[in-house]
C-alpha cells in the first residue's frame, strides 16, 4: 500500500462506531452506545483475521513484533493462518475465532490483522450474548467495516476504524491510536506544516464541508463504503 493511500486511511477511517447505522436495524442494547475500556501497558490483546488470508507465518510474526513494540501481549486466534480459498479459513471457525476474543477474560482488545473480503460472511456465526457481554476495542479497516457495523447495531458498544495490526504503524498512526486507544483522548485533525514550494499548503488539507462555522456534533459512523454498500437491506 503506497503512502498516499494509508494516509488517507487514516486521516478519514479513525472514527468511532458509536450507535447502530440507517442500514442495520439496530438492537434495543445498541441505542446507549459503551464504552470499552482502555488500553493499557502489558495488556493483552487478540489477533483474528475474519477476511483474507496472510501470505505466510513470517507476516504474522511481523504483527506480533508491532504489537510488543505498543506495550502490548500478542495472542493469536485458534484458527489465524488457517486457508481456505483466498480467507483465512472457513467462515464458522473465523467467526469462532472473534466469539473466543470476546468471551477470553485475559484479552482486553482485539486487532484484526488485516482485511480483504470476506468479513460479512461471518455475521450470521456471531454469538451476540458473548459479545454484548464483554466490550472490547476492536480496531480495523477496509473490510473490517462489516464488524464494525454489526457491533454497532447489535453489541451496542464503541469499536475503531483504524489500522489493521499488519499495516505499516507509522509514527503519525501510532501517535492518534495511542491518543484514542491507550489515553481516551480525542484527537485534533488540523492541516499538517507545509512540504511544498509554496506560500500556502495544497495537499492533505483539512476541509470544510458546506457552510457555517465548521463545528458539528454527533454520533460518527464509517469505514469502507463498498462494504457499507454491501451492507444495505441486511
Amino acid at each position: 500500500m503506497d503512502m498516499n493511500a494509508t494516509r488517507r486511511q487514516i486521516m478519514a477511517g479513525l472514527a468511532a462506531m458509536l450507535s447502530a447505522p440507517p442500514l442495520l436495524a439496530a438492537s434495543p442494547e445498541a441505542k446507549g452506545a459503551r464504552k470499552p475500556s482502555r488500553l493499557r501497558v502489558g495488556d493483552t490483546v487478540g489477533l483474528i483475521e475474519p477476511a483474507s488470508a496472510s501470505d505466510e507465518p513470517f507476516q504474522i510474526q511481523l504483527v506480533e513484533e508491532a504489537i510488543i513494540a505498543m506495550g502490548l501481549k500478542p495472542k493469536r486466534a485458534p484458527h489465524v493462518l488457517n486457508r481456505y480459498g483466498y480467507l483465512a479459513g472457513q467462515d464458522k471457525d473465523r467467526a469462532a475465532d472473534i466469539n473466543a476474543m470476546f468471551a477470553d477474560k485475559d484479552v482486553k482488545a482485539i486487532f484484526a490483522v488485516r482485511g480483504g473480503w470476506g468479513s460479512a460472511r461471518l455475521l450470521p456465526y456471531l454469538d451476540w450474548n458473548i459479545i454484548r457481554a464483554n466490550p472490547k476495542l476492536l480496531t480495523g479497516f477496509s473490510d473490517i467495516t462489516a464488524l464494525h457495523m454489526a457491533i454497532a447495531a447489535k453489541g451496542g458498544f464503541v469499536t475503531l476504524h483504524g489500522p489493521n495490526a499488519g499495516s505499516a504503524w507509522g509514527k503519525s498512526s501510532w501517535d492518534i491510536y495511542r491518543e484514542i486507544a491507550f489515553d481516551a483522548g480525542t484527537p485534533l485533525f488540523v492541516n499538517p506544516e507545509g512540504d511544498e514550494d509554496r506560500l500556502t499548503q495544497r495537499r492533505w488539507r483539512t476541509r470544510v464541508l458546506g457552510t457555517g462555522r465548521g463545528k458539528a456534533q454527533g454520533k460518527l459512523l464509517g469505514g469502507n463504503l463498498t462494504v457499507l454498500t454491501a451492507l444495505a437491506g441486511t
